[in-house]
């Protein structure tokens, strides 16, 4: 019985399930290739390796180490139903296949790869 009540006061204090910390979206950037376009993904700790977030930066890294492995996304329903873009694939780019990198707002919510 105190045990019970010990456990009731413990749930009640801090609720059901402990806090989560919740990872920071993903940037996404629209890679432009010669036949189709692509929505890529970078989180924090990548865009701060890369030197930035602009896509500039990300286009002028691209060149200097002529290809490299990111996390292509697309659009797919929650477990609620909500669209959102989520990580599909990890793809490679290579620097002479890439015409164009746009950053890309997305209008639904964004899932990290991290």
């Amino acid at each position: 019985m105190l045990r019970t009540l010990f456990f009731a006061v413990i749930i009640a204090a801090f609720g059901t399930a402990p806090a989560v910390a919740q990872s920071k979206p993903a940037s996404l950037y629209k890679i432009v290739l010669a036949d189709e376009e692509i929505v890529v993904g970078f989180n924090e700790r990548e865009l701060t390796l890369l030197g930035g977030d602009s896509p500039a930066v990300i286009a002028g890294a691209l060149a200097k180490k002529s290809e490299f492995t990111v996390w292509r996304y697309a659009v797919r329903k929650a477990p609620n139903g909500d669209l959102q873009y989520a990580p599909l694939k990890q793809v490679g780019l290579i620097a002479g296949a890439v015409k164009r990198v746009e950053a890309y707002r997305a209008a639904i919510p964004v899932l990290s790869h991290d």
